[in-house]
């Protein structure tokens, strides 16, 4: 019977936990998003994304859907975690060679400087490929998948910032 309150009062917490992080999270998410409105930003809801980082671990990278913001200079990831029922936001990650416009506009951004892009993958999938420096560097690569061919020309500045 102790063992059951035990993970009942873990699980509990843990989820607690979650849920406090994501009420922050969200409220950045939602400035976020009237920010890039702004913008006129192209948004394309739940993308398929495979993730895989080498390194240092636990930087927020790992998601399997993403949302994207496509503005005329930048590309804005917003990854969405994988449990189904419990949507987990992470903090944007900014694509773009305009840094001074994306830094103090987006809350709890972090700028990407791809080392890798491919626009047209392996499968017709966009790769990206960058490395966060640190004590330990980690190694980060994304596949989003399903991204139309119209999407793809208004990505072409990323070839410029690789």
């Amino acid at each position: 019977m102790n063992t059951l309150i035990f993970y009942a009062l873990f699980f509990g917490i843990a989820l607690l936990i979650i849920y406090l992080t994501n009420i922050n999270r969200n409220k950045n998410y939602i400035l976020s998003v009237d920010v890039l409105a702004g913008l006129k930003a192209i948004h394309l809801d739940y993308v398929k994304c495979e993730t895989f980082s080498s390194g240092r671990k636990g930087n927020g990278y790992y998601f399997s859907r993403c949302e994207l913001f496509i503005t005329e200079d930048a590309l804005v990831i917003f990854g969405l975690g994988r449990i189904k029922w419990l949507r987990q936001l992470t903090g944007p990650l900014i694509l773009t060679s305009n840094s001074a416009a994306y830094a103090f506009k987006l809350p709890g951004a972090k700028l990407i400087k791809p080392k890798n892009i491919n626009l047209n993958s392996f499968g017709g999938d966009i790769y990206i490929e960058f490395v966060q420096p640190g004590f330990i560097d980690t190694n980060v690569e994304f596949r989003l998948e399903g991204i139309s061919d119209e999407h793809k020309k208004r990505l072409q500045f990323l070839n410029t910032i690789s």
